[in-house]
């Protein structure tokens, strides 16, 4: 699973080595959750293509999702996250971009 840009939008990154285009796309690779805490965040890593990331290349950017307090039990709640479920978290603020299925 990842997400890509829609068509007709493009992703300029940060570092300023990599030009605005429409080849790069995001993943999360894992969750840290804890329930006691009232504590949730993932990064969406942004790859510069579809093969950057099973080259092992190191992500060209991230976008960091932190719910805590009153935030986590409005958003995430006490059954956890799944990965499926932190994309549609992060689709939900991330506009420009749809899932890869």
């Amino acid at each position: 699973m990842a997400i890509k840009l829609k068509t007709g939008k493009t992703f300029t990154p940060s570092l300023s080595k990599y030009l605005s285009g429409f080849g790069y796309y995001g993943a999360i690779d894992e969750i840290d959750y804890n329930k006691h805490n009232k504590q949730c965040c993932f990064d969406m890593k942004f790859y510069a293509n579809s093969l950057s990331r099973n080259e092992g290349e190191d992500p060209i950017e991230r976008k960091t999702f932190i719910f805590t307090g009153d935030n986590f039990d409005s958003n995430i709640g006490n059954d956890g996250l799944s990965i499926p479920q932190a994309y549609n978290k992060a689709l939900e603020t991330m506009v420009d971009w749809e899932s890869d299925e």
